[in-house]
């Protein structure tokens, strides 16, 4: 298992499970075996999304503001992000 953050910046687009759908609908869509579909994960509080293609099974999930800026220590030591929990 691994995790890919991508830190978007306050010039990004705006992104929502509906634009995220919809992105990567049109990138795959001549791919075989894939599926999009929103899971709610037992004890889990929101929907992800789960994107199959294949054997693969991917996540997909953002976070916006203080909490979407504080997802890992080493990166908040390099952005000197200050964390509230």
């Amino acid at each position: 298992m691994f995790s890919l953050y991508a830190l978007l910046g306050k010039n990004s687009p705006s992104l929502s499970n509906e634009s995220l759908v919809i992105g990567l609908k049109q990138y795959f869509r001549d791919a075989a075996d894939f599926s999009l579909a929103f899971e709610r994960l037992p004890f889990a509080k929101h929907d992800t999304l789960a994107l199959r293609w294949g054997n693969w099974l991917v996540r997909v999930s953002y976070e916006e503001g203080e909490s979407g800026s504080c997802l890992g220590m080493t990166r908040n030591r390099r952005t000197r992000t200050r964390c509230f929990t």
